[in-house]
């Protein structure tokens, strides 16, 4: 990291956001792990665009507190009277 840092003359108050930054995100392996779902549902959650995430090259990024929102309106759902 400290080479990055040194080669793009970024600053520590930079680094630190970044670091901040990457300590907010999950990975699709620790959302299936908080759900409970396989990784393949967490994918196609992420591509359905039910599940708020961002792509960093190929690999996917989940800010933590989209997956708390997530999680939250998956407790609070109310079924469909039928």
């Amino acid at each position: 990291m400290q080479q990055i840092v040194n080669s793009c003359n970024i600053t520590e108050k930079t680094e630190f956001m970044i670091t901040d930054f990457h300590n907010d995100c999950l990975t699709p392996y620790d959302v299936a792990d908080e759900l409970c779902v396989s990784l393949t549902t967490v994918y196609n959650l992420l591509r359905e665009g039910k599940l708020p995430g961002f792509k960093v090259g190929r690999v996917w990024r989940i800010p933590r507190d989209a997956s708390e929102r997530f999680i939250y309106a998956l407790i609070w759902v109310k079924p469909k009277d039928e």
